[in-house]
């Protein structure tokens, strides 16, 4: 840490003046986004993480003052370093906006079925519930029960980490209602994989839960897939010299079988050292391009089909403020008097 101060920190400038010859007084938020963030991070010829360990250590720097007493609170306390990605290419595969996002659900579950066919009825779960993936992770047998007209399913838990399980995020349990048809399906899923009552309904029958990274890989995955781009991470460093790669598919996703599918992404890691495979490099998913969770789709066609926003909240276990922060746009504009104030303070 100490040298990440003294070779990096130090040797910042605001508008040509080293940094430790400007008052304290003067170093805002504002100057040190636009100055520091927006400009002398970007400059340096250091990959992501090394940028964020640089301004964590900024950060600490400032952190001092406050703990002396020089200044009254830590300006850099909210900035944060965002990955971008550098290939122009990288704008062909951005994920659609929310209102055309529906209509490419057909496409990415065919997708999924392709790319990892054990994925669909987790994501189907996620996509008709609006649960989180912790939360995903937890449900049991148990959880699903079936009426006359409709089933729903307790979210009581969420796994915290592959070890502790503790409640969901709001700390409340909550009910979450889905189809007859749909809860047979769950039901049937854990009758024919054996699972017990209190073994996780996705996962290993050993009763390990669902890995949370491979959920929203294969997701994301298939989110560029229908775009024609294979996503990948790199097992071999050299060949990107970052950790993610998009290759351009030989033909779409949807005349590829999963044993087709499963040697193509096979033969885009292991490559012999120094080797290089064409294809756009990115430092992390998140630089490659934004993908849309099925939590806050879920929450986005509940907001925008008009259903009250406390009656939202309620569904996907959030604050009734919480709600109106995120969602409240997606509301329809002639909603009530109340919604109109509520996005006015918004």
């Amino acid at each position: 840490r100490i040298r990440i101060i003294e070779n990096h920190v130090l040797a910042f400038t605001i508008k040509g003046v080293p940094i430790a010859d400007v008052r304290l007084i003067d170093l805002t938020y504002h100057v040190l986004r636009n100055e520091i963030l927006l400009s002398e991070l970007k400059k340096l010829d250091l990959g992501s993480s090394s940028k964020k360990k640089l301004l964590q250590g900024l950060k600490n720097v400032f952190q001092c003052a406050v703990d002396e007493r020089w200044i009254a609170q830590n300006p850099a306390t909210s900035l944060k370093f965002v990955s971008e990605a550098t290939d122009p290419l990288d704008q062909a595969i951005d994920a659609e906006l929310y209102g055309k996002y529906d209509a490419d659900i057909p496409q990415l579950f065919a997708a999924l079925e392709v790319i990892a066919p054990e994925s669909v009825l987790p994501l189907e779960t996620l996509r008709r519930t609006g649960v989180r993936i912790s939360e995903l992770r937890a449900i049991e047998k148990k959880s699903i029960k079936l009426y006359s007209s409709v089933a729903r399913i307790t979210i009581d838990k969420a796994w915290k980490d592959d070890k502790i399980i503790g409640k969901p995020k709001n700390g409340t349990s909550r009910d979450t209602a889905v189809d007859v048809a749909f809860g047979q399906q769950l039901l049937e899923h854990a009758f024919k994989n054996n699972r017990r009552d209190n073994v996780p309904l996705f996962g290993s029958p050993e009763g390990r839960p669902l890995r949370e990274d491979s959920v929203r890989r294969v997701w994301q995955q298939a989110q560029f897939a229908i775009r024609g781009w294979g996503f990948f991470r790199s097992s071999n460093p050299i060949d990107t010299g970052r950790s993610y790669r998009l290759v351009k598919l030989p033909k779409p996703i949807g005349e590829f079988t999963n044993e087709e599918w499963c040697q193509f992404a096979h033969g885009q890691s292991g490559l012999p050292k120094g080797e290089k495979r064409e294809g756009l490099s990115f430092p992390t998913k998140a630089a490659a391009a934004h993908h849309i969770g099925l939590h806050l789709f879920y929450a986005s066609k509940l907001a925008s089909s008009g259903t009250d926003i406390h009656k939202v909240a309620s569904r996907i276990g959030d604050s009734v403020e919480t709600t109106k922060r995120h969602y409240v746009h997606f509301f329809p504009l002639d909603e009530t008097d109340d919604l109109d104030a509520i996005r006015a303070i918004g």
